[in-house]
């Protein structure tokens, strides 16, 4: 995997969660009736992204409007919530290191902001994710995905290790908290990680998240947003900021 020669990829993208939500009520005579709900939750994503120019574009589910665009050292995230308030506006540019612009739509490539295990090449994030592995790294043989053979390997992996700057004391702390993930990754014989999914147990709730693979060194073209139906990540908060103070309920968004 660190020697591919990798620049660009398309992939899909499918979050899930669900939440156990337990509610109670008095039924006849006064006995307590509790009730349990699962109330799940998906998102699909279709995404593509080049490390040379470095730009990539995300689109959620079915849009033909992409909903995040990474180009060179800015973000650009769309809500339709946004241009309510700004008279027509819907693009808010965050300005970043191009790392980590793109890490945003390249996903497992990595940041700057990521302690680094080792990782190197095209996917260094999901090297160095699997170098957080409690235990072993098991191989646990042949898999077939999208018609494509692999190899399927599988570890308890713990994410919050990779976050820079964080003491061993409060890693402690939010480990108390956060429980590890369980990785699967689906790896060609070639190194390319077609698939990787993830998922974790939070109390009550679960979430897992699967990503696919769908093209590799593939032409990425992305279009950055007129100036006109853009603001600045300043504005944003200033917009907040009186929306706020002028009694109103605001729900901060980065997308859709």
């Amino acid at each position: 995997m660190e020697q591919l020669q990798i620049n660009s990829e398309r992939y899909s993208r499918a979050i899930h969660s669900s939440e156990t939500i337990t509610t109670e009520r008095r039924g006849r005579h006064g006995k307590r009736i509790k009730r349990r709900k699962h109330v799940p939750v998906s998102v699909t994503e279709f995404g593509e992204a080049s490390i040379s120019p470095n730009e990539g574009q995300v689109f959620a589910g079915h849009t033909r409007r992409p909903s995040l665009l990474a180009i060179g050292s800015s973000l650009y995230s769309y809500s339709a919530k946004v241009a309510r308030m700004d008279g027509g506006r819907p693009w808010i540019r965050f300005d970043s290191p191009g790392a980590v612009s793109i890490a945003a739509v390249f996903p497992y490539h990595g940041e700057s902001k990521e302690v680094s295990l080792g990782g190197s090449g095209s996917y260094a994030g999901l090297i160095n994710l699997l170098a957080t592995a409690v235990g072993q790294v098991d191989a646990v043989g042949p898999v077939t995905v999208d018609g494509q053979q692999t190899t399927e390997f599988t570890a308890t992996v713990e994410p919050l290790g990779l976050i820079k700057g964080l003491s061993k004391k409060n890693l402690a702390l939010i480990r108390e908290h956060f429980p590890p993930e369980q990785l699967e990754v689906f790896i060609t014989e070639a190194g390319v990680p077609l698939r990787v999914s993830s998922s974790m147990r939070l109390g009550s709730s679960t979430f897992s998240e699967t990503t696919d693979i769908l093209a590799v060194n593939v032409p990425v073209k992305v279009t950055r947003p007129p100036a006109r139906r853009t603001i600045s990540l300043a504005k944003y908060i200033e917009l907040i900021s009186r929306k706020h103070n002028g009694g109103g309920a605001v729900a901060i968004e980065t997308n859709g």
